[in-house]
C-alpha cells in the first residue's frame, strides 16, 4: 500500500484527481491550505504503507482501504 500527499495549486486538483484515480489510487481527502510557500505547482510524496487497521472492527490489509 502507498499513501500519496500532495500540495498542489486548486487549478490542478481536478487533473491531479484524475490521474490519481487512473493509477488505482481509489481515496481523496482534500484540504484547503493557505499556500505551499513556494514558487511552482506543488509538490507529491508517496509513502509505502507498512500496516493498516480499521479502528471499527481492528480488520487489516490493504482490503480495508475501499
Amino acid at each position: 500500500m502507498k499513501l500519496v500527499k500532495t500540495n498542489i495549486r486548486p487549478r490542478l486538483l481536478q487533473d491531479v484527481y484524475t490521474e490519481l484515480r487512473k493509477e488505482g489510487y481509489c481515496s481523496t481527502t482534500v484540504f484547503k491550505n493557505g499556500g505551499i510557500g513556494h514558487k511552482g505547482d506543488g509538490i507529491v510524496f508517496v509513502t509505502e504503507i507498512e500496516e493498516a487497521t480499521r479502528v471499527q472492527d481492528g480488520k487489516q490489509g490493504a482490503g480495508i482501504i475501499n
